[in-house]
């Protein structure tokens, strides 16, 4: 699936340069073209490395991402890929997964990039801070607007088993374990 055709587009908008490309998001097979550049090769030579570099890497993190929704169905899926990369990679990283069909992202660079509202959880941070994992979720439940989601961590202290059932006088929303799984909480924890 090619990805980041507007970062090309971008970085050669001032080239004497044509460029054709497939759309973002249309998948391709090996040795198809996706993109051709025409024009003065001494226009746009010296960016080969870099245009290599955005198709590449966006391309196969959004196919990467269009697999893991496919598998997931119906399900929601949001990359919180800005725990695991170089800040100034998040935000092209995430977008990237938004092309191949996320639902959502956590960086919020990435999110006014296909102008969506970040997603995520609550940090480990704040959990380690107050040093409760209910109070952080109360906390947040009572000052944050009506309209945001509750997904709360639950591997900061304990198991995600018994963390997830510790205390919840109510329903939160979501709860998110480290392994990945998000489950609901319903009105029976």
């Amino acid at each position: 699936m090619l990805a980041s055709v507007t970062e090309v587009l971008q970085l050669l908008a001032d080239k004497e340069v044509k460029i054709w490309a497939i759309p973002e998001g249309e998948g391709f097979e090996s040795k198809d073209v996706v993109m051709r550049i025409e024009g003065p090769y001494n226009e746009f030579g010296m960016f080969e490395t870099t245009i290599l570099g955005f198709l590449a890497s966006s391309s196969g993190w959004a196919t990467a991402a269009r697999t893991v929704k496919e598998v997931a169905g119906d399900k929601t899926i949001i990359c919180f890929g800005s725990k695991h990369v170089h800040p100034a990679v998040a935000p092209v990283m995430e977008r990237a997964t938004m092309i191949g069909g996320v639902d959502g992202v956590s960086c919020i660079l990435a999110a006014k990039l296909v102008s969506r509202k970040p997603s995520g959880t609550v940090p480990h941070t704040a959990f380690l801070i107050v040093g409760d994992s209910v109070k952080v979720a109360e906390a947040y439940d009572e000052f944050m607007p009506s309209d945001a989601p509750r997904i709360m961590l639950v591997d900061t202290f304990k198991d995600e088993a018994e963390e997830s059932l510790r205390g919840w006088q109510k329903p939160l929303g979501k709860i998110w374990t480290g392994s990945g799984w998000i489950l609901q909480v319903s009105a029976a924890v």
